[in-house]
């Protein structure tokens, strides 16, 4: 990861846009959160990983944004289970 600028990560589709699941999406919200933290773990072995904070950052909020979506499937999954 060579450039600085959040604008460019912001920008970039950093998932699938057509998961074609049957079932829960539970599982594949939990996949993207796995990659999310493993790339903040990334950063932080980087040279000047400071320079990422706003990256890190970032990343942190689309993690809290697919835990919430994923207690919301696992509510919906329960509820159709019923």
């Amino acid at each position: 990861l060579v450039n600085h600028d959040i604008e460019l990560l912001r920008k970039l589709n950093l998932f699938k846009s057509s998961d074609f699941l049957s079932g829960s999406f539970a599982p594949a919200i939990a996949k993207k959160i796995k990659l999310l933290n493993e790339a903040m773990e990334m950063l932080k072995t980087l040279q000047h990983p400071l320079k990422y904070m706003e990256h890190e950052g970032y990343m942190d909020e689309l993690v809290d944004e697919l835990e919430r979506d994923k207690k919301r499937e696992l509510r919906r999954d329960f509820k159709d289970g019923e």
